[in-house]
């Protein structure tokens, strides 16, 4: 995407330009919002699969891989007993909050269950994720608009049932170290084949747990948990997400757990009208606003996230994160190249004060962490 004036680009490049908050990016960058597409070494063949409910077969996406048997074994057998603070309000009293973005998704395949639980156990302040519907209505963990990026699979997501799109195979092209990747050796894909049953699931874990997961589980596993929440989509169609998310939130009390953005501000606020008490960050016109052009935000917004540059913009400054914490606004930073993520670059980025790492790498962020909370 090439924007047409000067905005905001949102979240981590690696996936799409993943949209929670903000970074500066100007005309003359010309930036685009998309990442690479899935590489396309691999020959594709129609399958049908079957629902575990309905017993219908459905036509769904092409896919590579054999689909995973309508029975599989339960999700993970590994216990965690996490340490979340009470609230957000609570969270944001901490310093250097660690923050696992999409699970921590350079050391684990995105958004799985397997990566959340292997952040929690790493020692993790708040859960990181994106959300859409399905087309019968199920709001998953899921940050591309297809299936394309993460499984080996194809199709839109708002094309797809729950039930046919829980069958993929959602660690296919995950790379430990390395994400996304170009097409590597079929060996290097580590796990590869877990969901479907080809490969054993590590210790504890199930072929479950490298699915696309439904939001209402991943809450449900671990219930105390602050959740940073991206709505996807844009304008009118994404308000049936907005909604659907503001009744999980509260028929699972966690409406002071829980952030949630949006790239589009018309549906942070509309997410906002229906559920007036959980927190919200600013999508991007307010935040281009605030950064480009000095205005104020809405006093309901007490966090704001960005990148340490975007391009040749260099977005992060002390001047920046002090003139925010003058207003009362946090500063979340998600780093902007997963290369750099490591201890090291962790303490360069809290040396500008910030309160908050989105941390592909999480328990190399849980080293800093403990540094700056003296534990």
């Amino acid at each position: 995407m090439t924007f047409s004036a000067p905005a905001i680009a949102f979240r981590k490049p690696p996936l799409c330009a993943r949209v929670v908050f903000v970074a500066v990016v100007a005309l003359s960058l010309g930036a685009s919002a998309c990442s690479p597409s899935k590489p396309s070494t691999t020959a594709t063949t129609n399958q049908s699969v079957t629902s575990s409910t309905s017993g219908q077969s459905a036509s769904t996406t092409d896919a590579t891989t054999t689909i995973a048997p309508t029975t599989t074994a339960p999700a993970s057998t590994t216990t965690i007993a996490p340490r979340f603070a009470a609230t957000v309000a609570d969270a944001m009293k901490l310093k250097a909050l660690n923050m696992a973005h999409a699970g921590g998704d350079v050391d684990h395949p995105h958004s799985t269950m397997y990566g959340f639980t292997e952040s929690v156990a790493a020692g993790i302040d708040i859960l990181d994720t994106d959300v859409q519907l399905t087309k019968d209505g199920v709001l998953i963990v899921q940050h591309d608009d297809t299936v394309d990026k993460t499984t080996p699979g194809t199709g839109k997501v708002a094309d797809m049932t729950f039930e046919e799109i829980k069958k993929l195979d959602n660690a296919y092209w995950f790379v430990p170290g390395c994400w996304p990747c170009d097409p590597r050796p079929d060996a290097d894909y580590t796990y590869r084949g877990v969901r479907t049953g080809v490969k054993p699931a590590p210790a504890g874990y199930a072929p479950d747990d490298f699915r696309v997961i439904g939001f209402e589980e991943l809450i449900t596993k671990y219930p105390d948990a602050i959740v940073n929440i991206e709505i996807k989509g844009k304008g009118s169609d994404a308000f049936p997400a907005a909604a659907e998310l503001a009744r999980l939130l509260d028929i699972h009390h966690k409406n002071d757990q829980a952030i949630v953005v949006s790239f589009d501000d018309s549906v942070v606020a509309e997410f906002h009208r229906i559920a007036p008490t959980v927190a919200v960050s600013p999508g991007l016109s307010a935040l281009t606003a605030y950064v480009l052009q000095g205005k104020t935000l809405d006093p309901m917004f007490k966090i704001m996230q960005i990148p340490p540059v975007y391009g040749a913009v260099k977005v992060l400054t002390k001047e920046l994160v002090d003139k925010a914490h003058q207003e009362g606004i946090a500063v979340w930073v998600w780093p902007d190249d997963n290369k750099l993520e490591n201890p090291a670059y962790y303490r360069t980025l809290m040396a500008f004060g910030i309160d908050a790492i989105d941390a592909s790498k999480p328990a190399d962020m849980i080293v800093v962490t403990k540094e700056l909370r003296g534990s």
